[in-house]
């Protein structure tokens, strides 16, 4: 029997109400930094040392070089693998009707039976719902029916059901740059000093001021012992990122919130089974599609700030295939779905706080019950 391990944890959740461990400053700080609910911070590059143990079939390795490689082929790539281990089941492609999930129907319909692929998403006839594909893209819902193509909707259905694969876009925005943004909020990333960086504040300044300062806005964590904790992990970026802020954020972003959106929360669903939830596939993630992201986003710096817009690869892909500028206008709006489409609408959407390799699916309640039989996951 293999060792007892996590799967997926609720990370915030622990820490909110379980305050017995002794969580590591880096890790707080990370807590509060990524914007995602819940995330769930790990590292990846082997130089810190992780709150618990994971399961080794659910850690995500970040590739060993930097090379150039075609974005249309790591799309066609993760396809053709999808496609395959697929079987005879449908290929559920969750649409939020935004720029990744556009982009990835369009590669499916491209490239498969299109008999094969069921857009899934939710549908509300009130205007104000922007959660409903209708309403926040309605060119592309449009598309999918004025040409029959095969849907189901997400209104109080079962999320997963077996007669199906799932693919969600994440994570998309690693790569994509997502637009959505303001004075505190930016690659997923929240501190009220994104004006400052925006603005060039600290283009001049050192690594280990632009993370102290991040850090001082956070209570809960020691800025100085972070930054002393992330010395090992800056270094260890594949280039040298240490006089370019928004290369050191988007690498922070890459190693740290990267495994929150491969491995999703629907672990932590309970009517979600482990080997329904391995066939909930991450679209953007691959070998390949890693390598792009650090040559194209870290190594050439493209695709890390505002103003560099979208990535004008995909929209190309897009607009080959739909040859509907108002449908990729419609998926660069704002707001954006932010992942919305697979939490809401469905009974069993409900999150739990700990999934372990054993089986286990555990509430607060059941954490606490069994703690002393399970400690061992942590690493104290």
């Amino acid at each position: 029997m293999s060792e007892l391990a996590v799967i997926k944890l609720h990370s915030k959740a622990l820490y909110d109400f379980f305050r017995v461990l002794e969580y590591p400053e880096w890790y707080k700080f990370l807590l509060h930094f990524l914007g995602r609910k819940p995330s769930e911070p790990l590292d990846r590059t082997g130089t810190l040392k992780n709150l618990y143990k994971v399961d080794p079939k659910y850690k995500l390795k970040i590739p060993t070089e930097i090379e150039e490689v075609s974005l249309i082929d790591c799309i066609e790539d993760k396809i053709n693998i999808i496609n395959s281990l697929s079987g005879s089941k449908y290929i559920d492609v969750f649409l939020s009707g935004g720029f990744d999930s556009a982009t990835m129907y369009a590669g499916f319909l491209q490239n498969c039976n299109k008999n094969k692929i069921r857009a899934v998403f939710t549908f509300d006839e009130k205007i104000k719902n922007r959660k409903a594909l209708n309403q926040f893209n309605p060119a592309l819902f449009k598309f999918i029916v004025d040409n029959n193509h095969r849907y189901r909707l997400l209104n109080n259905t079962e999320l997963h059901p077996k007669d199906s694969v799932s693919v969600i876009g994440h994570p998309g925005n690693t790569l994509s740059n997502g637009t959505v943004h303001n004075d505190s909020y930016y690659h997923g990333l929240i501190t009220d000093k994104w004006p400052d960086i925006l603005n060039d504040v600290y283009k001049n300044k050192s690594w280990q001021e632009l993370i102290k300062d991040i850090a001082d806005g956070i209570s809960d964590c020691d800025s100085k012992i972070v930054v002393e904790e992330l010395t090992d992990f800056i270094e260890a970026a594949p280039i040298n990122i240490k006089n370019d802020p928004l290369k050191i954020l988007w690498w922070i972003k890459f190693n740290f919130a990267y495994t929150d959106r491969v491995i999703g929360p629907w672990y932590l669903m309970p009517k979600v089974s482990v080997d329904r939830a391995d066939n909930v596939f991450s679209f953007y993630h691959s070998d390949k599609f890693q390598k792009y992201m650090l040559h194209t986003c870290l190594e050439q710096g493209r695709y890390i700030k505002p103003e560099h817009g979208r990535n004008t690869e995909m929209i190309n892909y897009m607009l080959s295939f739909y040859k509907d500028q108002s449908l990729i206008d419609y998926s660069n709006q704002l707001p954006h779905q932010k992942g919305e489409v697979h939490r809401d609408n469905c009974p069993d959407s409900i999150l739990r706080i700990l999934r372990l390799n054993n089986g286990k699916v555990l509430t607060k309640e059941t954490f606490l019950d069994n703690y002393n039989s399970i400690k061992e996951i942590f690493f104290q």
